[in-house]
């Protein structure tokens, strides 16, 4: 997360973010990011309205309670 942080702050990026972060990891590099004063924006995970499964209500639970915004990949479960 150095590196991420490294490329905030020289401006080669507006925001950061990560996928498929469950909510400890998230939470770690959360704290990571903040200790060198870098926003974590968001966490891609999958989450859909019918496969809430393998944790991703904890894990949006987690981005709540953070502010780290959740985006869903296949919020409508590819259709189904």
């Amino acid at each position: 997360w150095e590196g991420i942080a490294e490329c905030y702050h020289r401006g080669l990026v507006k925001n950061v973010g990560v996928s498929n972060y469950g909510p400890t990891l998230v939470t770690k590099c959360h704290d990571a990011l903040a200790k060198r004063g870098v926003p974590l924006a968001s966490n891609q995970i999958a989450y859909s309205l019918i496969g809430r499964h393998n944790g991703a209500q904890q894990t949006v639970d987690k981005c709540n309670e953070l502010g780290v915004k959740v985006l869903a990949y296949y919020p409508f479960a590819m259709g189904l």
